[in-house]
């Protein structure tokens, strides 16, 4: 959901050109949440690197749910360094 929302805020701030998390999500977070997403939706993550962190995260819980012979906190560990390649 961290990195949904990151997406939100990214996306809202291309096509208005400021954030407000009250048209994103439909109520206002507590500033000390609000304004470290903002700031790392605008300056961190660019829409690929999102995406492709979406689609990891997608991949590894598809694993983890289909398979279950799978070593889960190796799966895990696996999920993590690949998202840290993205940043």
């Amino acid at each position: 959901s961290f990195v949904k929302d990151i997406f939100l805020y990214n996306t809202y701030i291309k096509l208005h050109g400021s954030a407000n998390s009250k048209d994103i999500f439909g109520y206002s977070p507590p500033k000390h949440i609000e304004e470290p997403r903002i700031n790392l939706a605008i300056n961190v993550l660019d829409t690929l690197k999102i995406k492709n962190i979406l689609n990891t995260l997608l991949a590894d819980e598809l694993q983890l749910k289909t398979n279950s012979k799978i070593d889960k906190e190796a799966q895990l560990l696996s999920t993590i360094i690949k998202v840290q390649g993205y940043l």
